[in-house]
This record gives C-alpha cells, structure tokens and sequence, in this order.
C-alpha cells in the first residue's frame, strides 16, 4: 500500500480472541497485502541538521640541498584541536535515535621525508 508519506505500515490486523462478530480468531483481515512495511519520516527533509563541523590542520614542510639531491621533511597535524564532530547518527525511530554512528576522526601526526634526484 503506498502512501504520500512515510508511516510504518504493517500489511495485516489480527482479530481478537474474543471476536463477537464473524471473524475466526487470528485470521488475516487483509490477506492479499504485499507490503511488509512503510518507513515514516518524523521530521520534513531539509529542516534537521547537524552541527558546523571544524576541523583545523597544520603543516610545515624543510627544503634544503645537499649537491644535486633536494630533500625535504613534512610534518602534518590533522585535527589539531582534537574536534569530535558527529559525521553521521542514527535516524531510524527507537532508542538508539541520533546516537552517533561515525565521528571525525581523532588527532593524526603524518611525518614524511622525500628526496628527489
């Protein structure tokens, strides 16, 4: 059954077991359903968002030459300030709702030395 919106729908509804009508107790009222379920949106795309995300990263970088050869060392330092921004959460409706599910990733130091020739 497709509806303009996004509620759960479940495809069947069970009598009760102490039916007065002409029902057999646990039969399918709508037998020839096909679909299982319907997801529901709780809130209109577009109006939930998350936060800003900083991140500051730095870098120095040596050049210097030694004959025909030029080297230089790099230092890298990604997420300087240790930002934990949540990147994703959970959207789906229980207890877990908006439980982070991926966060920026933590301090990282790159060091690197080229030589080129």
């Amino acid at each position: 059954m497709q509806l303009p919106t996004r509620w759960n729908l479940t495809p069947t509804t069970r009598y009760p077991a102490n039916c007065k009508g002409p029902c057999t107790p646990g039969a399918l009222v709508v037998p020839n359903m096909s679909l299982a379920s319907y997801a529901v949106d709780l809130t209109p795309p577009g109006s939930d968002y998350y936060l800003r995300q900083n991140q500051m990263d730095f870098g120095v970088r040596k050049m210097f030459r030694v004959r025909q050869y030029t080297f230089s060392g790099q230092a890298d330092l990604f997420n300087l300030f240790n930002s934990s921004y949540v990147q994703t959460q959970n959207v789906n409706y229980g207890p877990a709702l908006g439980t982070p599910t991926k966060i920026l990733q933590p301090r990282l130091l790159r060091l690197a030395m080229q030589m080129r020739f």
